[in-house]
């Protein structure tokens, strides 16, 4: 800090209150994310998987983030998933295209 004159130089300038911050901690979604179909959900066999455009992968984790099944080279705007090896329980499912990636969780039973 320097307090010597001018006073218009060596000055820092410290945010007082959290609403002189502008944070943004979300990233918007592909404008496909809205018409994003998931079905049924809960599952207990299959997943079906529709989209508006097409997609280039669909990733399956478990909730610890641990990948466990993998669609690659999809390129179609519908899929299936088979996830009846799986354990009850709720998982984190990826779904990659040209222009972005959507996150959704599903439940299997």
């Amino acid at each position: 800090f320097d307090g010597s004159e001018p006073l218009d130089s060596g000055y820092q300038l410290f945010p007082r209150r959290d609403a002189d911050f502008g944070l943004n901690v979300s990233v918007g979604e592909p404008s496909w994310a809205a018409e994003l179909l998931l079905f049924p959900n809960p599952v207990s066999e299959r997943v079906e998987i529709r989209s508006a455009v097409n997609l280039d992968m669909a990733i399956l984790y478990d909730l610890n983030g641990r990948e466990l099944m993998r669609l690659s080279d999809i390129e179609a705007s519908q899929t299936t998933m088979d996830v009846s090896g799986l354990s009850a329980g709720t998982y984190h499912l990826r779904l990659i295209a040209a222009d972005g990636q959507v996150n959704r969780l599903i439940v299997r039973r």
